[in-house]
């Protein structure tokens, strides 16, 4: 999860640089489409508090937190702020 997360940031920051979404298409070597979606995801602070919260659950769960109960949390939590 965080490392999808982290790959909506990027694609977000290369827009806002100008770049097209087939240049980044091509880079990342994803489908355009996808691409696009990923644009059209929350703005940066959004992303942030999203990934802030994949490492918080990354830092309970190397800590003997729960597994289950702590990946069910973060996947809900990701799909609300959709």
């Amino acid at each position: 999860l965080t490392r999808d997360v982290r790959l909506a940031w990027t694609v977000r920051v290369w827009r806002e640089r100008g770049q097209t979404v087939d240049q980044i298409a091509r880079m990342l070597r994803l489908p355009p489409g996808v691409v696009e979606a990923l644009a059209a995801g929350g703005g940066a602070a959004r992303l942030a508090a999203d990934l802030r919260r994949c490492w918080e659950v990354e830092r309970c769960l190397k800590s003997s937190g729960e597994p289950h109960a702590e990946l069910t949390a973060l996947v809900t939590a990701l799909c609300a702020a959709r």
